[in-house]
């Protein structure tokens, strides 16, 4: 009986989404909202949204804070997004957000690689490091994509793709996308 169950809620979510990508160009979607945000957002402003974005994708009890101003120099965390842990420890994502256009040099990388320690001070397990780039494409930046591999680097394409799983859970539904 489980496995039915297991089968047809597969079945379910597979038809919801084969229908809604054909029905909903999601292309645009994304598109549309990344050029608004671009529009209207400049530098820390991106964080904040950012931030209530991810809050729709890990609700609680994951939570999803801003980290940026005076102990950034310390840990390069501009967003911390912390899961809880079955013991003592929390795990956590340490985002570094930069709206930087065009070629980039590997600052913001270097930034975010500070995070391991600092974050492992305050009792956290660190399983991935990002920095998120809002406007600069992957094509010009392929050298600072392989500076660290321990960072992903989120470029503009990537980001439209991380804005569309935000507005999708926004609506209460899911899409798969590239990542």
């Amino acid at each position: 009986e489980l496995r039915n169950e297991v089968s047809f809620t597969n079945r379910f979510h597979s038809i919801l989404t084969d229908s809604l990508s054909n029905s909903f160009d999601t292309e645009k979607f994304s598109n549309e909202v990344y050029d608004r945000l671009n529009a209207n957002l400049s530098n820390e402003e991106w964080e904040y949204a950012l931030v209530e974005g991810l809050k729709k994708i890990y609700p609680a009890p994951i939570v999803v804070e801003r980290t940026g101003g005076i102990l950034e120099k310390q840990h390069g965390t501009d967003i911390l997004i912390k899961f809880p842990g079955l013991s003592d420890f929390q795990y956590a994502i340490a985002i570094q957000v930069k709206d930087y256009s065009g070629y980039m040099s590997g600052y913001a990388v270097k930034q975010i690689s500070k995070a391991d320690d600092y974050w492992k001070n305050e009792g956290l397990v660190l399983i991935d490091k990002y920095v998120i780039v809002t406007k600069c494409k992957k094509e010009q930046n392929l050298s600072v994509a392989d500076l660290d591999n321990s960072v992903k680097v989120i470029f503009a394409n990537e980001l439209k793709e991380l804005l569309l799983k935000i507005g999708m859970s926004e609506m209460g539904l899911s899409v798969e996308t590239n990542n």
